[in-house]
């Protein structure tokens, strides 16, 4: 059964997601199932996939469904949300596609 969750984004990331550049996340733990769904604003959004990765798989292969132009653009904004760990490549992580849901 499908349920109202939240997932939190930086008002950049937020802006790439309306504007359509954005349709996945990266995170350290699993937020929901797939079917879930959540808003930004009064935009809802249905988790589609989740699976897990390593961060270099996702900056490898999915920086731009994470809304980045490059591999290296992906890592940079990580550090930058993690200061302290910084980019470990082995890292495991938790990678959700969404879309916007239908009315």
């Amino acid at each position: 059964m499908s349920r109202r969750i939240n997932i939190p984004f930086k008002a950049e990331m937020a802006e790439l997601i309306f504007k359509g550049r954005k349709f996945a996340t990266t995170r350290n733990k699993v937020y929901g199932q797939v079917g879930d769904w959540f808003y930004i604003g009064n935009r809802k959004f249905e988790i589609t996939s989740i699976f897990k990765t390593t961060l270099a798989k996702v900056a490898e292969l999915h920086y731009i469904e994470e809304g980045f132009n490059s591999a290296a653009s992906f890592t940079a904004y990580w550090i930058k949300l993690h200061p302290r760990k910084q980019f470990d490549s082995n890292q495991s992580v938790y990678f959700h596609k969404f879309n916007e849901a239908k009315p």
